[in-house]
């Protein structure tokens, strides 16, 4: 082959490669302005010189942005708005309004403003350009004010929802609340209104340096916030020294629901979660504050002080007239809870109160002799001033029957069990026998329905007699119930618990019973009555045919246990409001037992992760307290909306004073279990 057609053949060869296409190149460009430029005119434009023709980008980031200091507002221009001109590789841009002299702007091109023929776009400043406008008469603008102010406010405080901080800045300008920590330091302005909205104020206005500006709290979520200043130059101040707190959870508040009117002299039993105040307003006033309810007229609140969250507290109806009322609370700091979902009619009373336990239980076998008569109504009760009375009395009545006297012992027979014990002493009058009359005779032996007593004189062949009466005391004297005790419903031996416990009367009689005999108690209708304006009377156990409440005294071996219909929640409840405490009642006085437990529970029967757990003690401080039959549990937390809980409590966890243990609520096989309540639903309305 010629050496020609070598290179011929090479040449073309090199024709059908592929030629690489040439590296893509975004335009440069340079400004009219140039960083920390001074004396700029304040209707100047701005011009850009770019390294080839441009034009316009339409996607976003394209805007030319020119900050002014904060509070005053960015200066944004899209490069495709009128505002900006492009003559081939040239860009002018011409603010539609004068900037403002003497003052510090900042410039900033974003990444898509413009781009070369080949769709390549200009990278955008990587860092402002600062400049500052002359004066616009032309003269020197004065030195600028690089001092920052001082922030303050006087003392650490704690501000609710609906109220302001007081605070000063030292200089006129903005401040702010801004919520503590940050995880970077807050150096500008920008930085706080870059902020999420309820973690921080907006600028509020300081009109006269060194003087108390309110900076209004509303919208801010809970927590630790410090004040910074701003002055007119944007001159930001360090955080100040001192904290705000704002709380932002208003209170969840809770009560028995009723079901009949109350009159306008009782009361209602409130809980609150939080310390404040609670309120029972009239349902026709608008409530979106502390102030709409305070400004409605006496007539149409009450108000009662919550000195204890989630402590039951009496909130008294005087002075409403008749109304349905709603239920709400405020804390220390003016937060506005939801309304409770039932209302509360006051009107005029008329149900007689009704009788709900009482202790001794009827029909029990194992009563104190000493025990004392215990009654729980329905509603807070006060007993009669007047004749009406009660009557402890004993369901059978022995006679004597016969007697005789050997050895100068007397042996006395009686009808049945005269339930005396040995060292009782009794006194024995109109017999047909005048030998068996005898004052405070020591009972030597008891044997079935004989008794016997020493006292000296001739012997007596066993014989029936009649006509004894006999009355009998203790070792101390005190007078044994041997036929029955009337009592009058105002004796002092007669008393109305305190609230809460106002619903509930408490006969101490001065007698003691005997032991293994049947009672009765007899109530004359009108001896408690409940407080309404003209008090309905309790209509009593006025008769011994049938006996409606009796029991028998004996030795306790019965062990307490729990009442869950007569429980707060009762067992089954669905609309427990979850700020309230848990009652039990038991079926009788019951002490609690140190380091058993009880467990609040939800969800799996196992209850593997209690919602919390009470370990007992002896002493308060537990969350448990015990008040006689009552235990009252109160969470750490409120209980969740919309829950179904239950209670699992240890074996031996409480005991009554002849030291039979509650068997407790170990386990739970499935729902619902033994003693098990649901919250209520979330309200789905609530103050503005």
């Amino acid at each position: 082959m010629s050496r020609k057609l070598s290179v011929l053949i090479a040449g073309l060869l090199f024709a059908l490669l592929p030629v690489a296409p040439a590296l893509a190149v975004a335009p440069t460009a340079t400004f009219s302005i140039v960083d920390n430029a001074t004396n700029v005119l304040i209707d100047a434009n701005i011009v850009i010189t770019f390294s080839e023709t441009v034009t316009a980008g339409t996607s976003s980031p394209n805007a030319v942005q020119i900050s002014p200091p904060a509070p005053a507002a960015l200066i944004t221009i899209p490069a495709n708005d009128p505002q900006v001109s492009i003559s081939t590789n040239v860009v002018t841009i011409n603010p539609s309004s004068d900037l403002t002299a003497c003052t510090q702007y900042s410039l900033t091109v974003q990444n898509a403003a413009f781009k070369n023929a080949g769709n390549d776009f200009y990278a955008g400043t990587s860092t402002a350009i600062r400049f500052t406008t002359r004066a616009s008469g032309g003269g020197a603008c004065s030195a600028p004010d690089t001092t920052a102010p001082t922030a303050s406010v006087a003392a650490d405080v704690t501000k609710g929802s609906t109220q302001h901080a007081v605070v000063r800045s030292t200089e006129v300008g903005n401040v702010y609340l801004v919520k503590s920590p940050n995880a970077t330091p807050i150096t500008t302005v920008n930085q706080i209104l870059g902020l999420t909205a309820n973690t921080r104020t907006i600028a509020t206005a300081v009109a006269t340096a060194d003087i108390d500006t309110n900076v209004p709290v509303a919208g801010l979520t809970s927590g630790t916030y410090k004040v910074y200043a701003a002055d007119a130059a944007g001159n930001l101040s360090s955080p100040s020294i001192n904290t705000v707190t704002v709380d932002a959870v208003a209170p969840n508040v809770g009560m028995v629901p009723l079901n009949t009117p109350l009159g306008d002299a009782s009361r209602i039993s409130v809980q609150s979660s939080e310390a404040g105040t609670a309120y029972l307003v009239r349902n026709t006033v608008t409530v979106t504050n502390i102030a709409s309810i305070t400004g409605a007229g006496d007539a149409n609140f009450n108000a009662a002080t919550i000195t204890t969250p989630n402590r039951n507290t009496a909130l008294l109806t005087t002075t409403l007239t008749p109304g349905n009322f709603i239920l709400y609370a405020v804390d220390a700091y003016d937060n506005l809870s939801f309304p409770f979902p039932f209302p509360i009619t006051i009107g005029t009373d008329t149900s007689a109160p009704t009788m709900l336990s009482a202790t001794p239980i009827s029909g029990g076998l194992e009563a104190g002799v000493a025990a004392n008569i215990v009654l729980r109504f329905n509603e807070p009760i006060a007993k009669s001033n007047d004749s009406k009375t009660f009557t402890l009395a004993r369901s059978l009545v022995p006679t004597i029957t016969t007697g005789s006297l050997t050895s100068n012992v007397v042996t006395l027979t009686f009808s049945s069990n005269p339930g005396f014990v040995a060292t009782n002493k009794i006194t024995t009058a109109n017999c047909s026998n005048a030998v068996f009359n005898e004052s405070a005779a020591e009972i030597t032996v008891v044997s079935g329905n004989s008794i016997s007593f020493a006292k000296t004189n001739a012997n007596i062949t066993s014989a029936a007699i009649t006509g004894c009466t006999y009355t009998a005391t203790d070792t101390s004297d005190v007078a044994l119930i041997t036929t029955s005790e009337v009592i009058a419903s105002n004796n002092a031996i007669v008393t109305v618990g305190s609230f809460p416990n106002d619903d509930t009367v408490t006969i101490n009689p001065a007698g003691k019973m005997l032991f293994g005999v049947s009672y009765y108690v007899l109530i004359t209708a009108g001896a408690i009555v409940d407080k309404a304006s003209t008090p309905n009377n309790f209509s009593g156990i006025p008769s011994a045919s049938p006996q409606f409440y009796s029991f028998t005294t004996g030795n306790d071996t019965t062990a307490p246990t729990l009442i869950v219909a007569q429980s707060d929640p009762p067992n089954g409840m669905t609309t427990f409001t979850p700020d309230r405490s848990i009652t039990l009642k038991f079926s009788e006085t019951v002490i609690a037992v140190a380091d058993k437990f009880i467990k609040l529970c939800t969800g799996d029967v196992g209850c593997a992760t209690p919602v919390q757990t009470f370990t007992l003690e002896t002493s308060t401080g537990t969350g448990v307290s015990v008040s006689s039959s009552l235990v009252t549990i109160n969470p750490t937390a409120d209980l969740s909306f919309s829950t179904t809980y239950f209670l699992l409590i240890e074996a031996g966890a409480f005991k009554d004073s002849s030291n039979n243990t509650y068997l407790g609520i170990t386990s739970c096989a499935s729902h619902p279990c033994t003693y098990e309540f649901a919250t209520m639903a979330v309200p789905v309305a609530g103050p503005a």
